[in-house]
């Protein structure tokens, strides 16, 4: 795999790029946390989001991985396009994942192909996906 990923919230870049409204909108930390005069007796601060960069090299690729737990993801293609499984967290495919992912343990064969099932997401320059069943 060959690619750079970087958070850059809080930098001059996330005046610019920006989450699509749709996905602002349907935020729940910003749709829903109380505002900081509402939580007083809360013991823990609003969470911090994080916005992610991932730029890499043509024909490049990252393995299957876990997204942390609630976490939404928007993709957006400046240049050229990128293709990405999901396969969903049923028990067996964890149990599948985790086989995998053990030390020595991958074979060659694609973890898409051994789950219970696979979608395919291929994203264009400028346009947001549309996921179809592989």
């Amino acid at each position: 795999s060959s690619g750079i990923n970087a958070e850059y919230g809080g930098t001059k870049l996330s005046r610019i790029i920006k989450p699509p409204r749709i996905f602002r909108q349907f935020d729940l930390v910003e749709s829903s946390w109380p505002k900081a005069d509402d939580n007083e007796d809360f013991m823990f601060g609003k969470p911090k989001q994080s916005l992610f960069l991932s730029m890499g090299d043509s024909g490049s690729f990252v393995d299957f991985q876990i997204g942390m737990v609630g976490a939404s993801v928007w993709i957006y293609n400046m240049l050229g396009s990128r293709t990405i499984y999901l396969v969903p967290p049923t028990d067996e495919n964890l149990k599948i994942y985790e086989e995998r992912t053990k030390i020595n343990s991958c074979d060659d064969r694609f973890f898409g192909d051994l789950a219970n099932a696979c979608y395919k997401l291929v994203t264009r320059e400028h346009v947001l996906p549309a996921i179809k069943k592989n």
